[in-house]
């Protein structure tokens, strides 16, 4: 049959070309680009630099001081106090309250140190306040009554708690605000009643109160009408 014989002509024809295909190309194989090799290089030698640098500079930094033991700061506290280095006194102070925090007994010298500095200066001789605004002085003594009132309520016997009772109570005596500070040694005479350094306080504020021109004020004491030779008024 003409149809049967162009089929297998065909069917011929379809298998000599397929026989004569050339076979599909595999996948090409991925090469590194001299971008990437470049990149990798320099990541490489980055690297390696800053561990050497780490290396070098951990072998020529110099170790830390050894920490300063609070004895030593003590020292130190009181050869500034004596040289009337008030700033010097409250740099120590603070950093021994830095150090042993839980310790009320330190916490108290910072407190002190800190109305010491405001209330007098921070130089040899001077005479003021070594704030620049009372607004400053007014801050730094609101500090240090708070870091006194902690130190006070920290101490564990009642001796010491009067003690740091007692320094609040003069404190406020220096800022002039005597029944603040009366109110401070009625609460350490209710508790401890024989404790000697508070009864000359309350004699001198109740002296005070009663008769201000008789309680030496400053450096020229202030005296009465009587003792002035002049007549009291009335």
């Amino acid at each position: 049959m003409p149809w049967q014989r162009e089929r297998e002509r065909r069917g011929k024809r379809g298998t000599q070309r397929d026989g004569g295909r050339a076979p599909a190309p595999g996948p090409a194989l991925r090469r590194r680009t001299p971008g990437r090799l470049r990149i990798l290089f320099f990541a490489v030698l980055i690297g390696c630099a800053l561990g050497i640098w780490a290396l070098v500079r951990q072998r020529t930094t110099p170790p830390p001081p050894p920490p300063v033991s609070t004895i030593a700061m003590a020292d130190s506290t009181l050869a500034a106090d004596e040289a009337k280095d008030f700033e010097g006194v409250l740099r120590w102070a603070r950093s021994m309250a830095a150090a042993e925090p839980s310790d009320p007994a330190l916490v108290l010298v910072h407190g002190l140190a800190l109305h010491n500095y405001s209330f007098v200066g921070s130089r040899h001789g001077r005479e003021r306040s070594a704030t620049r605004t009372s607004l400053d002085r007014i801050e730094m003594e609101s500090r240090a009554l708070a870091l006194i009132d902690f130190a006070a309520a920290g101490m564990r016997s009642n001796e010491s708690w009067a003690e740091a009772m007692t320094e609040a109570g003069q404190v406020y005596e220096n800022l002039g605000l005597p029944l603040d500070a009366l109110r401070y040694y009625t609460a350490v005479r209710e508790r401890l009643p024989d404790y000697p350094p508070v009864l000359p306080r309350v004699v001198f504020i109740a002296k005070s109160l009663r008769d201000p021109l008789t309680i030496p004020s400053g450096p020229s004491p202030l005296t009465s009408p009587q003792a002035r030779g002049t007549p009291a008024p009335g």
